[in-house]
């Protein structure tokens, strides 16, 4: 079985670039229990060099389903 961790594909050299400033985007799974009720579609790279820089916290936007309908259609802008 694959879990989501196995999907994700991270570079490093991009990862070191980007702007921890720009929120993850992240959307509710309804039929999962707390804590895993949550998914991050967008922001992969920032969570990579966060964890590098050994940040705790980054900002994130948690989205409804129709804005993450929008934001798949717009290719992850919101």
């Amino acid at each position: 079985m694959i879990g989501v961790k196995d999907l994700i594909r991270i570079d490093p050299d991009h990862a070191a670039t980007v702007d921890l400033t720009k929120p993850l985007l992240v959307v509710p799974l309804p039929c999962a229990l707390p804590p895993g009720n949550r998914l991050v579609i967008d922001g992969w790279h920032r969570i990579h060099r966060a964890l590098d820089l050994r940040m705790e916290k980054l900002p994130a936007i948690l989205l409804d389903p129709a804005d993450e309908r929008r934001c798949r259609l717009r290719g992850g802008d919101i």
